[in-house]
C-alpha cells in the first residue's frame, strides 16, 4: 500500500513569496496533491494561486480543496480549470 499526503493552503497576496516557496517544498518532498481553496474576500483570486502552484511544482497534481458553484459559474470554472490543466500538464483536480 502506497500512501499519498496532500495539503492545501491560503492564497495569501501578501506571501507570494512564501506561496511558491511552500508549493516548491511540497513537490520536492514528494506531496502528492497540493492546493488551495476559494475564498472570496478573505484571500486571494482561487485560480491565480492555483496557477502559482502549478508554475512551481513539476509533480504534484494540482487541486482546489474548495471552491464554490454558486458564486462560481459552471462555464467559468470549466474555463478556469483547464486553463490550470494546461499549466500544469494535466494534473488538475477539481475539488467542490
Amino acid at each position: 500500500m502506497t500512501m499519498r499526503f496532500s495539503f492545501g493552503y491560503g492564497f495569501d497576496l501578501n506571501m507570494l513569496q512564501t506561496f511558491n516557496d511552500i508549493a516548491r517544498t511540497g513537490d520536492e518532498v514528494g506531496f502528492d496533491m497540493m492546493g488551495t481553496g476559494c475564498t472570496p474576500a478573505l484571500k486571494g483570486e482561487i485560480f491565480v494561486g492555483l496557477s502559482q502552484i502549478a508554475q512551481a511544482t513539476k509533480n504534484c497534481r494540482v487541486n482546489s480543496f474548495i471552491i464554490n458553484p454558486v458564486t462560481w459559474h459552471p462555464v467559468m470554472m470549466a474555463c478556469g480549470f483547464s486553463t490550470i490543466d494546461a499549466m500544469s500538464n494535466g494534473r488538475a483536480v477539481l475539488g467542490m
